[in-house]
């Protein structure tokens, strides 16, 4: 609706059908739905800075709990560039994920909502680092 072009500050906003819409930070359009902040996620144009994070989530050992880690975080304009898993000495389950953010609140935010898929035991942050995109 507002046409954002490289440069202006953008946001977010995850949509019921059709994904993330991108908005100036200042669309009177977008304004509207704010009241709905769940929804509103962190968005940046390529070549801008992001921070680069390492994630460690231990897990109980269940099944799909790897789908529920990134169904969880998939709506937050994180770009996941590296997972692995083993299995704990106990047999729990241990990702690390390193993913690009935004920003810093960006990684709170997977963080917490990381945090709320059952089984999920312990998160911690191993790593971050400010970047560029290319």
């Amino acid at each position: 609706c507002c046409k954002p072009i490289p440069g202006q500050p953008v946001l977010g906003y995850t949509t019921r059908a059709h994904g993330i819409t991108i908005h100036r930070a200042d669309c009177q359009h977008f304004a509207r739905t704010r009241g709905n902040t769940e929804r509103i996620v962190p968005a940046s144009w390529a070549g801008e800075h992001f921070i680069e994070a390492e994630m460690r989530v231990e897990a109980r050992q269940r099944p799909n709990v790897l789908a529920d880690i990134t169904e969880a975080i998939r709506p937050l304009n994180v770009s996941v560039t590296e997972a692995n898993y083993t299995i704990s000495e106990d047999g729990g389950s241990v990702f690390t994920f390193t993913f690009q953010s935004p920003d810093e609140e960006s990684i709170g935010q997977v963080r917490r909502n990381i945090n709320n898929v059952a089984g999920v035991t312990r998160i911690a942050i191993i790593a971050e680092s400010a970047a560029e995109a290319v």
